[in-house]
């Protein structure tokens, strides 16, 4: 897992890859996703927070923010994680 600040011009301000594997689920997952990005915004201003991006290894449906069916992780099908994101850090939040 890869998780990056970036300014708006795409200029990387923070970033951490760590080795997360999808097989532990999506409340191992998410929850060290959160964890990670919350600690790479330290000492950035929530108002400069304007959104998050999330890009997962199977197919979404793009509009309600749920991974539909994806082959490669097991329990995750129906896991809405545009809303995980958006209830922790209140942003507009994408799912790729």
């Amino acid at each position: 897992m890869t998780i990056a600040v970036s300014d708006l011009s795409g200029q990387i301000k923070n970033k951490r890859r760590e080795i997360n594997l999808i097989e532990e689920g999506p409340k191992v997952a998410l929850l060290n996703a959160t964890e990670w990005l919350q600690e790479a915004l330290k000492g950035i201003s929530k108002s400069k927070l304007l959104g998050i991006v999330v890009g997962v290894p199977g197919p979404v449906e793009h509009q309600s923010g749920v991974v539909i069916n994806p082959p490669i992780m097991r329990g995750w099908d129906g896991i809405n994680i545009r809303e995980h994101f958006f209830q922790t850090f209140k942003v507009p939040v994408f799912l790729e």
